[in-house]
């Protein structure tokens, strides 16, 4: 359980048989931009033309600096790689006041929070706010290109009316809606150029209310999973693949899902999550298709305990994180090499991000009360096994590693 708990709070610093699509989308399958989309109540205009999608969590990481805000401390903070130290850049009144984490852009930070939208130059200029009207959904964008940040909500537990796709200008604090055809909405997983990759629920018939539990679980039992990929431009869908909604059942009665992982320039990665009712956990695959759900591969087999964590820079997939046995294995996605660097341990030498210059980002303690040391290392000599990290200081003599 302490592993598990680790995997979701390090992955936070820096989340069967499918049947794919063809390489050629018959027409029945993408839902066209007339198809009426959800609306959030907000600015009837038409929404500026999207530019290249990633998430906050990715674009945090520069490769010269990482930036991020301090939720108990109420502080956005500097990470800077070249010289391994760490800087308070704003200080808020009170903690916890933003949603999501701070949003780095090229010539500035910023910050949403309730009814107020922060600009921090990074040449060290007077910081700005501008009002923002209330934030729709989740009020917690996730998703942002050069000039905005998107919120994005929905799942099968509501109906698609209350769907919620806007997009928050970063200058103007303006927000206007996004053409989300009218779905049922299960996940947003990755971003290519305009494009999100989505998760969405497919059944015969329109899914009841989750009020009516015995009839909604009835429809999901006989419903798809189908990935898609919406543009956010033409509010088109391009259907991916596609595999049932409870998993794919074999003759031995274990049931397959897929688990996506990250990725790269030209291929989706997933983990496939096997389960038998009276064994447990089975072996499963790391497997791959193209962008389009083409070319399904088995990259590797997995044991039953195995549970891979991506390690992503600017978006794309870099490293698979084993870390459910006795040491330590990263799987380098590019070239397919496993390498084992180390004992099993989260809570010493976890990579957490790569630099421009070569170097990896790692947790060099964990401690008790769930705070967290860092350290930098070449990435060849981590792979290698080395702990011979330099540590990341707040004090200009290099004495103090700061905790965050």
């Amino acid at each position: 359980m302490k592993k598990s708990l680790f995997a979701l709070m390090a992955l936070a610093f820096c989340l069967t048989a499918c049947t794919p699509a063809e390489s050629t989308i018959p027409e029945s399958d993408t839902t066209p931009a007339s198809e009426t989309p959800v609306e959030t109540g907000q600015a009837e205009e038409t929404a500026p033309e999207v530019g290249s999608l990633q998430s906050i969590e990715q674009r945090r990481n520069t490769g010269e600096a990482c930036y991020t805000y301090q939720v108990a401390q109420g502080e956005i903070r500097k990470l800077d790689y070249a010289n391994a130290r760490v800087e308070t850049l704003y200080q808020f009144d009170e903690p916890g006041t933003v949603y999501n984490d701070v949003i780095v852009q090229q010539d500035a930070l910023y910050a949403v929070t309730d009814g107020t939208l922060y600009q921090l130059p990074l040449d060290g200029g007077e910081v700005t706010t501008q009002p923002l009207q209330p934030l729709p959904g989740s009020r917690t964008p996730i998703w942002c290109d050069e000039h905005a940040v998107y919120i994005i909500d929905g799942n099968p537990y509501n109906p698609p009316e209350s769907n919620v796709a806007c997009r928050i200008d970063l200058k103007t604090g303006e927000i206007t809606d996004l053409p989300l055809p009218y779905i049922v909405l299960d996940n947003v997983y990755a971003a290519e150029g305009s494009r999100l990759l989505l998760r969405r629920v497919v059944t015969e018939q329109p899914l009841p209310s989750y009020e009516e539990k015995e009839a909604f679980d009835a429809v999901l039992q006989n419903a798809t999973s189908e990935y898609d990929w919406w543009d956010l431009n033409t509010g088109e869908l391009e259907k991916v693949l596609q595999e049932p909604y409870e998993g794919e059942l074999d003759e031995e009665g274990n049931t397959s899902k897929l688990n996506f992982l990250g990725k790269t320039a030209e291929r989706l990665y997933f983990q496939t999550i096997v389960y038998n009712p009276d064994k447990g956990n089975m072996p499963g695959e790391l497997v791959s298709f193209r962008l389009d759900g083409s070319d399904r591969r088995t990259e590797k087999f997995l044991s039953d305990e195995t549970w891979l964590a991506p390690l992503e820079r600017d978006g794309e997939l870099c490293w698979l994180l084993d870390n459910s046995g006795a040491r330590m294995q990263v799987y380098d996605v590019a070239t397919g090499t496993d390498y084992d660097v180390g004992p099993g341990s989260q809570e010493e030498g976890y990579p957490l991000a790569f630099t421009d210059d070569g170097r990896v980002l790692v947790i060099a303690k964990w401690h008790g009360d769930g705070t967290m040391d860092y350290g930098l290392l070449p990435v060849e000599s981590y792979l290698a096994g080395s702990t011979d990290w330099t540590p990341i200081t707040d004090d200009p003599d290099g004495g103090t590693i700061i905790v965050f």
